[in-house]
């Protein structure tokens, strides 16, 4: 069972109290000296507020003291996108979803990473797996919205309109971004089967210029 000063310390951290994380954690190692997730909390609140060199270092130290602690990967994963390391962010995260395939947050941001790097296959797995982990997640209807998108650059579009279908379901329904989404392509779109049809569309509509063009050389 995870220490409550831990969950604490997370809450914390999410909500930009650095020093009250901190404090929390500092409080589980004068305990249990090397605690994995208390020195991975106390690296990403260094990563986030830009002292990237002594964030590596404790990140180092929750690594040796248990290699298998996904919050290590996690927050490495964040650490290195500060470097500008896209390709080890994408694995340290992937390392993370390895460790532990139940948690919202590794999968969303092994999405996001995957989906920066054109990977929107992997995105979309990720995405779905993040909405299978946790579907009342407070970050779900976010989530669900870039699972669309994710699922639109494949041409999927019926699964892109079944995501739709779930974040207005999480509370998205007529806003902005939902109605660009549905009406992005035109009306065809609004529904699971006018977005089969329209990919079927655009196949035929990409079919069509290839022969013409075969036919102009």
């Amino acid at each position: 069972m995870q220490d409550p000063r831990l969950a604490e310390a997370a809450s914390l951290r999410l909500a930009n109290d650095f020093a009250g994380a901190w404090s929390r954690c500092q409080a589980v190692l004068a305990e249990r000296p090397g605690d994995a997730q208390a020195l991975a909390i106390m690296a990403v609140c260094l990563v986030e507020t830009g002292d990237l060199a002594r964030g590596a270092a404790l990140l180092d130290q929750a690594e040796q003291a248990d290699p298998s602690e996904p919050l290590v990967y996690l927050y490495r994963s964040m650490l290195q996108e500060a470097q500008g390391n896209a390709a080890g962010a994408l694995a340290s995260a992937q390392r993370a979803s390895e460790l532990a395939p139940d948690r919202f947050d590794v999968w969303g941001r092994l999405g996001d990473l995957a989906g920066r790097a054109g990977d929107f296959a992997l995105c979309a797995r990720a995405l779905r797996s993040a909405l299978d982990a946790d579907p009342t997640h407070p970050a779900a209807a976010p989530v669900a919205l870039r699972l669309a998108g994710a699922e639109v650059e494949q041409f999927n579009l019926p699964a892109a309109a079944a995501a739709l279908d779930m974040a207005e379901q999480l509370g998205r329904a007529g806003t902005l971004d939902v109605l660009r989404m549905r009406g992005g392509a035109g009306p065809a779109i609004a529904t699971a089967a006018g977005l089969a049809a329209a990919a079927i569309a655009i196949a035929t509509a990409a079919a069509a210029i290839a022969i013409a063009t075969a036919a102009a050389a």
